[in-house]
């Protein structure tokens, strides 16, 4: 009887989910504008943002220690987000987020997508001011010219004096994160940065949870005291960052974003109501949210546009954690244990291609956002 109802529960969630993703995006339950949806949003093609789309409303967790309140959606500026090779597409997308009420936008030196965030983040036209906004980036330089140079050359492109977060990007094994914090090293180049008020808050990203020939545990529990991390998590329980990494952060009072949620598992029998809702409903130690925002991103394949997509994963989260106004209800039917059992099958580079060391993307070196 009791998987009778769950099973009725996750029904009537998809068959609701479904319904909002293809309804027309509403008024913002902010409250924070009165501004129209751009055309962008309303699918007209222009080349640049030129009517300010209305912020949504999408509930938000604690990002660790750090302050920041994060949508528990991010939007991914990985190679998903640069295969739409439009400028228009891209800037409906961002118009479909920000409607859709996500604050946490993710880039990387190596996406090559800082400038079309830095072009719609600074127009006249952007429906929101810079700190209402949570931009990350990643570099993936490991030495401390090499980091400097790159995040100077990402500010410029992002058009902003700061970002909210940065990070050294997909630490792996065969580095040797003891070797960070010298004096000549990508670390101490973050640390400055944080204390120049360039970075408000500096970590690391990662798919391996061997990396530095050790596992992440240790680099979090060191001295190096890194405020946030990205990590790769989904339904398979693949890398077991679950049990290791994203605890021992969230015991630090790290915030922990996850990557890799969908890629390899999201079908027929793990719906993404599913991949996302699991992961969200993990807990830490003291009986907060383990997780605080899972990045994704939007290429459009299988709908009608990148933004449409983004619409689409902004109605799930909002079937999850419906949003009403500052608070957010949990509607979650979804257990990550019971998840996991299903989707332990996939646990593997045989089924999740980013897993794989030679994974190509586009014929491009995989980029895991």
């Amino acid at each position: 009887m009791d998987q009778e109802r769950k099973d009725i529960s996750r029904r009537q969630f998809l068959a609701g989910a479904a319904a909002l993703s293809s309804a027309p995006i509403i008024a913002s339950c902010s409250g924070d504008g009165k501004m129209p949806l751009s055309s962008n949003v309303q699918g007209q093609n222009q080349g640049a943002p030129s009517a300010k789309p209305q912020a949504g409303c999408m509930a938000k967790r604690a990002y660790g220690n750090t302050g920041l309140m994060v949508s528990i959606l991010g939007f991914g500026g990985g190679t998903k987000f640069a295969a739409l090779s439009d400028p228009a597409g891209r800037y409906a997308s961002l118009d479909a987020a920000l409607a859709g009420g996500v604050n946490y936008f993710d880039t990387c030196v190596e996406y090559g997508t800082a400038a079309t965030l830095g072009n719609y983040f600074s127009a006249a036209t952007c429906p929101v001011t810079r700190d209402q906004v949570i931009i990350v980036d990643k570099l993936n330089a490991r030495d401390y010219t090499g980091a400097k140079t790159s995040f100077l050359s990402e500010l410029a492109k992002l058009k902003t004096s700061y970002v909210d977060v940065l990070l050294m990007h997909n630490i792996a094994s065969g580095d040797d994160i003891t070797t960070f914090a010298a004096a000549t090293g990508a670390w101490t180049f973050l640390k400055e940065a944080k204390a120049a008020g360039t970075a408000r808050f500096i970590g690391f990203s990662s798919m391996d949870n061997t990396a530095g020939g050790g596992n992440l545990v240790t680099w979090i529990n060191s001295t190096m005291a890194p405020d946030v991390c990205t990590l790769a998590m989904n339904i398979t329980g693949y890398g077991n960052m679950k049990n290791t990494a994203a605890p021992a952060a969230r015991v630090k009072g790290m915030g922990v974003a996850c990557i890799k949620t969908l890629l390899g598992v999201v079908g027929a029998a793990h719906p993404i109501a599913a991949c996302f809702g699991g992961l969200l409903s993990l807990k830490d130690a003291a009986g907060g949210n383990l997780v605080s925002t899972l990045i994704v991103g939007h290429d459009g394949v299988g709908f009608a546009s990148g933004a449409a997509e983004v619409t689409a994963n902004c109605a799930t989260m909002n079937q999850l954690y419906p949003c009403t106004g500052v608070l957010a209800s949990n509607n979650n039917p979804y257990n990550y244990d019971e998840l996991e059992r299903s989707a332990k099958s996939l646990a593997g580079p045989h089924a999740l291609p980013w897993a794989r060391p030679d994974f190509k993307d586009n014929g491009k070196p995989y980029i895991w956002s």
